[in-house]
């Protein structure tokens, strides 16, 4: 996931765009394992799985270790807001698109 993520953020080099990490996001607002909420900010640690209260429960199937809760894509969004448009469109009258 590491290399991927790298290798995806080094293809942003063109300025009409933008990558916008979620490497971590859900450890840090969740927490995992030891770690409680915010004590482990992004990226993470890749070698932690995903907190089990930001994953899917598909009732009989269990939880799903790809698909996020309903709250766990509110922080996704909230960070994709974050990190891009509103940068993106806070900026867009003022100054070039970052």
């Amino acid at each position: 996931m590491a290399d991927f993520e790298s290798d995806l953020a080094s293809l942003t080099a063109h300025p009409r765009v933008r990558h916008v990490s979620h490497a971590g996001q859900m450890q840090f607002t969740f927490g995992v394992d030891t770690f409680a909420p915010g004590d482990l900010p992004p990226p993470g640690d890749p070698s932690r799985p995903s907190p089990v209260t930001a994953m899917r429960d598909h009732g009989f199937v269990g939880r799903d270790c790809f698909h996020l809760t309903p709250s766990g894509y509110d922080v996704l969004v909230q960070n994709l807001y974050e990190n891009y448009f509103h940068v993106r469109f806070d900026t867009l009258l003022r100054t070039p698109f970052e």
